[in-house]
């Protein structure tokens, strides 16, 4: 299985490059007043206007430091009506591994619902979790991606 990993406040993530189309640099977004302190923007992707959601500030509340390593993530978002592109701003996505399904376990903690944490595993000595963008966002912030689509 190839993952693309990331960080997010320190900690390593990944997600299963299958579920990434495209990766982008750190573009300037467009801010949107009065959505969700996660969501960092929209921005035009495509002649459409893609939102974008800060990792770090769903995790931490805090917003994702903008380096030369920060990348947009641009995956397949499903809700129940439609499928959708999303993208995820996150820190230090500069590289992939190759990993066997196997050595995937179980954290043994639940999160909080909304959280997208999956399965983890370690890869060089640190835990790598990883990131389902199905199950990746609380209610609130769900309802309020791409309210009134339909398929």
């Amino acid at each position: 299985m190839l993952l693309i990993t990331f960080t997010v406040a320190g900690d390593s993530y990944a997600i299963e490059a299958k579920m990434v189309e495209k990766v982008l640099p750190p573009v300037t977004l467009r801010r949107i007043p009065g959505a969700d302190d996660a969501v960092a923007g929209i921005l035009d992707y495509m002649g459409k206007a893609l939102p974008v959601v800060d990792l770090a500030a769903l995790y931490t509340g805090k917003a994702c430091l903008r380096k030369l390593s920060s990348r947009i993530l641009i995956v397949k978002y499903r809700k129940p009506a439609a499928s959708h592109l999303l993208g995820l701003l996150v820190a230090e996505a500069t590289d992939t591994m190759n990993v066997d399904s196997a050595s995937l376990q179980s954290a043994n903690v639940a999160s909080k619902p909304g959280m997208g944490l999956g399965a983890v595993l370690v890869h060089n000595g640190r835990w790598v979790q990883l990131v389902q963008p199905e199950n990746l966002f609380p209610e609130s912030l769900d309802s309020a991606l791409f309210p009134g689509a339909s398929a």
